[in-house]
C-alpha cells in the first residue's frame, strides 16, 4: 500500500479525494520513472547535454549517445563519406555508447 500523501497533512479537507490524488501520484511516479530511465533526478536528465553529444577535448573529439536497445552505433557524416564502418562507437554501461576521435 502507498504511504499517505503529504498534501493531506497540509489540507485535511482533501481526504475525501485521497483515492484520486493517489491515482495521480502513481501516474506521475510511473511517468517520471519512464522519462528518467535510470537517471537519478530531473536535473541530471536535463543536463544530459553535458555528457551526451559531440564535445571538443584537448586530444580531439568525444561523441556519446544513449541507445539502450541498439546492437551497434556508428558516427557517420560527410567527414567519413557516410561510411558506417569507419567510426563505430564502443558500448558502455547503461545503454551508453562512445567514440573518441583524435
Amino acid at each position: 500500500m502507498n504511504k499517505k500523501i503529504g498534501l493531506l497533512k497540509i489540507d485535511p479537507y482533501l481526504e475525501p479525494f485521497e483515492g484520486d490524488l493517489q491515482l495521480r501520484m502513481d501516474r506521475y511516479n510511473g511517468k517520471k520513472a519512464e522519462v528518467l530511465a535510470g537517471c537519478e533526478s530531473f536535473d541530471k536528465f536535463a543536463n544530459g547535454y553535458l555528457y551526451y553529444g559531440l564535445h571538443r577535448t584537448k586530444d580531439g573529439w568525444t561523441y556519446r549517445e544513449w541507445a539502450p536497445n541498439a546492437e551497434a552505433v556508428s558516427l557517420v557524416g560527410s567527414f567519413n563519406n557516410w561510411d558506417g564502418e569507419k567510426h563505430k562507437l564502443k558500448r558502455l554501461e547503461g545503454g551508453n555508447w562512445e567514440i573518441v576521435i583524435k
